[in-house]
């Protein structure tokens, strides 16, 4: 024993932690220390031990990064529970003809059905999208329509992408 610690011991030297805790040498206080928590607990099923770096050598069981959710759903971290999270919509989501799955971002991880960005419109029309509707639209008029003789297509003011066969020279006044 160096001349130093003669006739000193150390914390380590005298502490014995009990169950599920462990020394750990503090660097603040000259070969002294403390029992704290044991880094690695055994945590029930669906939970997993999380270290707490406000606690020196601490932690806890919290909820695992990976649950197994139902069909349809995913797992999501939620920042605001150190470790943990819940099921959300899945980002594919099965929807009916004409409509499409589009994430919603102020739902995390979820979303809904919504029109299809490209409905099958009839002959002379073509489907234009509405950005009132997330995601939706409707079916309009296209830019080119075939008019009888001595008429010609014109269109609507504002050009929602309809219009309507006048005759040539008219002036469609809005």
């Amino acid at each position: 024993m160096p001349a130093a610690a003669a006739g000193r011991m150390l914390a380590e030297d005298v502490l014995k932690c009990e169950g599920g805790l462990v020394f750990k040498r503090d660097p603040s206080i000259s070969g002294g220390g403390m029992c704290v928590v044991a880094e690695i607990l055994k945590c029930g099923g669906g939970l997993v031990f999380k270290e707490d770096p406000s606690v020196s050598g601490g932690g806890e069981c919290v909820v695992a990064n990976v649950l197994k959710c139902g069909a349809g759903f995913e797992f999501k971290e939620d920042p605001s529970i150190s470790g943990g999270g819940g099921c959300v919509v899945a980002a594919v989501v099965n929807c009916g003809a004409g409509f499409e799955f589009k994430k919603d971002p102020s739902m995390s991880g979820g979303g809904g059905c919504v029109v299809a960005a490209l409905l099958k419109c009839g002959a002379g029309f073509e489907f234009k999208e509405d950005p009132s509707i997330r995601g939706g639209g409707e079916c309009v008029v296209t830019n080119v329509v075939k008019c009888d003789a001595g008429f010609e297509f014109k269109k609507d003011n504002p050009p929602t992408g309809g219009g309507k066969c006048v005759a040539v020279g008219t002036t469609i006044r809005t």
